[in-house]
C-alpha cells in the first residue's frame, strides 16, 4: 500500500507518540510516588517528634497512642514502596511507677530493597491439621516437632540457627508453665503482658471478642517489641493462635512467623459456631540479635472464657 508523503510523516508522528505514552506515564507514576513520599514524611517527622516527647514525659500512654499513629504511617510508607530504618537515641529507663520507657528515636526513610522484603509465613489449619494438633496436644514434642508434622513449609528455607532453636523449644500451645499470661475478653478490657527487665522486651497478647453484628467471633494473637524501642527488628518473630471451647474442642488454628520485624499476629474470625464458652490461648517467639539479651524469648498467653449464645 503506497501512502501520500503527507500520510507516512503523520503515521510516524502517530506511532512516536504512542511510544511516548508509557513514558509520560512512568513518569507521572514517579513524580505521584514522590509527592506521596514527601507528604508521609511530614507527618512521621511529626508523628516521631510527638512520640520522643511522650519518652521524655515518661508517659507510657501517650507513648502507646504515639506508636499506633507511627504504625499506620509506616504501613503507607511500605505500600508506597518505602521503610524506615529506626535509631535509637537515648538510654532506657524506668518511670515512677516502675514501668519500663523505650528509648527516643530517630529516623531515616529509604526505598524497599529484595533484602528488605518481608518474608512472612501465614497458615491457618484446615480440618485435617486440626485434627493433628487435637492428637498432639499431650505430647512432649518441641515446636520444631510440631511444624514438621503440621505446617512443614515452615520450615523450608528457614536458616539453620532459627530452626536449632525451634526443635530446642516445647511445643508452645501444649505447656500449662506460662511465664506471662494476658486476658483480653475485649479490645479495651484485660491486662498487658510485661516481660522482665532486660535489654529487649516483648508484650505478647491474645484476644477474643464477637461481633455484635454478624454473631462471627475473632480471635487473634500478638507479639509487639517494646524495649529497646517499638520498632527494634528481630532476626525472628512467630506467634500461633488457637480458638478453643471448654470441652476441649479446637475450632481454628493460625500461625505466622516472619524476619527483621517489630510486630507479629495471626488469627480471623469465624463463624457458626456451637453455643458455649470460648477462649483464645496463642504462643509467641521471639529470637534477639547477637549481643542482645535474652536471646529468644518464649511466652504464652490466654484470654478468659467468651460465652457465645
Amino acid at each position: 500500500m503506497n501512502l501520500p508523503k503527507t500520510g507516512v510523516i503523520l503515521l510516524v508522528l502517530l506511532l512516536a507518540a504512542m511510544a511516548m505514552v508509557p513514558i509520560v506515564n512512568a513518569a507521572e507514576q514517579t513524580n505521584s510516588k514522590e509527592i506521596l513520599k514527601a507528604q508521609l514524611v511530614v507527618v512521621l517527622d511529626k508523628q516521631v517528634a510527638d512520640y520522643n516527647q511522650a519518652v521524655l514525659e515518661q508517659n507510657t500512654q501517650k507513648i502507646k497512642q504515639s506508636v499506633d499513629k507511627i504504625d499506620l504511617t509506616l504501613e503507607k510508607l511500605s505500600e508506597s514502596g518505602y521503610t524506615v530504618d529506626f535509631t535509637s537515641t537515648s538510654p532506657v529507663v524506668k518511670n515512677k511507677n516502675n514501668q519500663d520507657i523505650p528509648t527516643t528515636v530517630k529516623i531515616q526513610v529509604r526505598e524497599i530493597t529484595k533484602e528488605n522484603v518481608k518474608t512472612e509465613r501465614s497458615y491457618s489449619a484446615n480440618e485435617e491439621q486440626l485434627k493433628i494438633i487435637n492428637e498432639l496436644a499431650d505430647k512432649k514434642i518441641t515446636q520444631g516437632e510440631f511444624l514438621e508434622k503440621v505446617f512443614p513449609d515452615a520450615l523450608k528455607d528457614m536458616p539453620e540457627s532459627t530452626k536449632e532453636y525451634l526443635y530446642s523449644q516445647p511445643y508452645v500451645m501444649a505447656s500449662d508453665n506460662q511465664k506471662t499470661k494476658t486476658s483480653h475478653v475485649s479490645p479495651m478490657a484485660g491486662e498487658k503482658a510485661t516481660a522482665a527487665l532486660v535489654s529487649i522486651v516483648v508484650h505478647p497478647e491474645s484476644y477474643i471478642d464477637q461481633d455484635i453484628l454478624t454473631g462471627n467471633v475473632n480471635f487473634k494473637s500478638d507479639s509487639q517489641v517494646w524495649l529497646p524501642y517499638p520498632w527494634f527488628a528481630m532476626p525472628y518473630m512467630s506467634v500461633a493462635s488457637e480458638l478453643r471451647r471448654d470441652d476441649g474442642n479446637l475450632y481454628a488454628y493460625d500461625y505466622n512467623e516472619n524476619y527483621n520485624v517489630y510486630y507479629i499476629k495471626t488469627g480471623h474470625a469465624v463463624s457458626g459456631l456451637t453455643p458455649g464458652n470460648y477462649k483464645t490461648k496463642g504462643g509467641h517467639i521471639a529470637q534477639a540479635p547477637a549481643g542482645y539479651c535474652p536471646p529468644s524469648q518464649t511466652f504464652f498467653t490466654e484470654t478468659g472464657y467468651l460465652s457465645i449464645y
